[in-house]
């Protein structure tokens, strides 16, 4: 224990730990920060997202026809809330517009004549119409009442489409149009479609910077040990030779230590977003779509998704201990490091947790899907090749040992 404590003091160096912390501050206000500060970005997804943690509360995760009648009584009292909110308005109210109804027809009269040519006097009146409508739109729950408007008739519709293997000339094979009608026929769930985009968009840049800072994180340590002639010292004695284990060890805990506490950092920003509200919900949305292969709900799928992210981690982590392992200067090691990160992070990170478990096609354009599991089994053979060159590596130590 008392070497494997001095192998993880030479990973940990306070200098490289701040670079990497401030690297990842740096990394997340350029990139997936956006996501967290707009995680309801834009009104019409803030209603819809205030509609179904509503609704979660009132009904549960998922949505029964004897619910939905009640939505009705819900858009008759957001109507006339619209109502009251209108009147409070001068320009509304004097323009007669303190009604639904007849702001609807007056928005759509708008923009039909807007569609026209028109007089530099009545571009003039447009633009007063505007200003007049998108203030109304801004000071009321109108985008509550669209999109309770656009849930309902879509939940109405929904038991109306057509089963997927009657469709002609389906994009989607025998197995998927299967389950697409197993999804169709199952529990009425209605995760909010950007909850899950935005789940997928995070994930993805959250694997980019997990490959990254193991990759940082363990590449200098064992060539530090070749530039200081570390191992000469090491040969000299019995327990010296067997240091190998000990830093391969070392090096796997640090990995895992690293992805874990990226995980908890960026899972606490994403859970201050309030998605966890849905964590109930069935991960398909039979009102919203979104076919996936797994009958799991939303907080089920997250853990998942950690759990791809730390055995992403421990892939990048094992590869960077063994290219540092035969890297005679950083230099060296920089020019295997760059391309490890840009393989496993840019590129397969990205892919991985781009919507897992998901229908999704392999790259734009692809003429089929990804099989389901495939993540799982892409992430396992990753993880069990990259454990299996550090193991071998310290077999080969140990082979050496024997001649010796």
């Amino acid at each position: 224990m008392e070497l494997l404590g001095q192998e993880l003091r030479k990973i940990w160096r306070p200098g490289l730990v701040a670079c990497i912390a401030a690297l990842g501050v740096l990394y997340y206000l350029l990139f997936p920060s956006f996501l967290i500060g707009h995680f309801n970005n834009g009104a019409t997804a803030q209603a819809d997202y205030d509609l179904a943690a509503g609704w979660v509360a009132r009904f549960g995760p998922t949505m029964e026809p004897e619910e939905r009648a009640q939505l009705d009584a819900q858009l008759a009292a957001e109507q006339e809330e619209f109502g009251r909110m209108a009147a409070a308005l001068p320009a509304a109210s004097g323009a007669g517009l303190a009604d639904f109804d007849a702001f609807e027809a007056f928005r759509e009269a708008h923009y039909a004549a807007a569609s026209q040519e028109a007089t530099p006097q009545q571009a003039e009146a447009f633009q007063a119409e505007e200003a007049l409508i998108w203030e109304v739109m801004d000071n009321t729950n109108f985008f509550v009442i669209q999109q309770l408007q656009s849930f309902m008739d879509c939940y109405d519709s929904a038991a109306q489409r057509l089963p997927a293997q009657d469709a002609e000339a389906s994009p989607y094979t025998p197995a998927q149009q299967a389950r697409i009608a197993e999804l169709e026929a199952g529990a009425r769930g209605y995760l909010p479609w950007h909850v899950r985009e935005n789940t997928a968009a995070y994930g993805s840049w959250l694997a980019v910077w997990t490959v990254l800072s193991v990759v940082l994180l363990l590449s200098p340590t064992l060539v530090r040990d070749r530039l200081h002639r570390v191992r000469p010292l090491q040969w000299a004695s019995r327990r010296g030779r067997g240091a190998v284990d000990v830093q391969m060890a070392a090096g796997m805990l640090s990995a895992l230590v690293l992805s874990g506490a990226n995980l908890a950092v960026y899972g606490a920003l994403f859970a201050s977003c309030g998605p966890l509200a849905f964590a109930e919900c069935p991960l398909y949305s039979w009102v919203w779509g979104g076919y996936a292969w797994f009958d799991w709900t939303f907080g089920q799928y997250l853990a998942v998704l950690a759990a791809l992210l730390v055995a992403l981690g421990l892939a990048a982590g094992a590869a960077a201990l063994f290219l540092s392992r035969f890297s005679g200067s950083y230099v060296a090691m920089l020019l295997k490091a760059l391309p490890l990160f840009v393989a496993l992070g840019a590129l397969f990170g990205a892919w991985l947790l781009d919507g897992p478990f998901y229908f999704k096609l392999p790259y734009a354009q692809a003429a089929s899907f990804v099989p389901a599991g495939t993540e799982f089994a892409c992430a396992g053979v990753l993880l069990a090749a990259c454990v299996a060159l550090v193991v071998g590596a310290c077999a080969v130590q140990r082979r050496r040992e024997l001649l010796a």
